[in-house]
């Protein structure tokens, strides 16, 4: 099998009730064939429902059913984080007599983009 197909097979297996066996297929010929890791995360990604709770119980339900187990690993990567901040700008006007008067206050967002080193915890599925 392709590797495309795999994937077709495993969403459709997640997504429509009754096809177990074709899920415990999909992940271990993920696991064997094309040497994949296959996390929980990426099952959910997969998941077409709206609501993460059904995800997440439809995820561990197929899981469960077929026995299989999870095991945590950090995953250490590097994102790009945007630090907000809000400041109040003051604009002043000063009248005929030289009198200063606080014209309008607007307050507007600004920030900083960095790299930080960020660390994930995913749980992969243990054939």
């Amino acid at each position: 099998m392709q590797y495309i197909e795999v994937l077709n097979d495993l969403k459709k297996s997640i997504n429509e009730k009754g096809l177990r066996d074709l899920f415990l297929k999909s992940v271990i010929s993920l696991k064997h064939d094309f040497g994949k890791e296959v996390s929980t995360k990426f099952l959910k990604d997969l998941c077409e429902v709206d609501n993460t709770r059904k995800k997440t119980y439809r995820i561990s339900y197929l899981l469960r059913t077929n026995k299989l187990k999870t095991e945590k690993r950090l995953r250490f990567f590097q994102g790009w984080i945007l630090n907000k901040y809000q400041i109040n700008i003051t604009e002043y006007k000063r009248d005929k007599k030289g009198k200063v008067f606080v014209k309008d206050i607007k307050s507007q967002d600004i920030g900083n983009l960095f790299i930080r080193n960020q660390k994930e915890v995913l749980h992969f599925v243990k054939i």
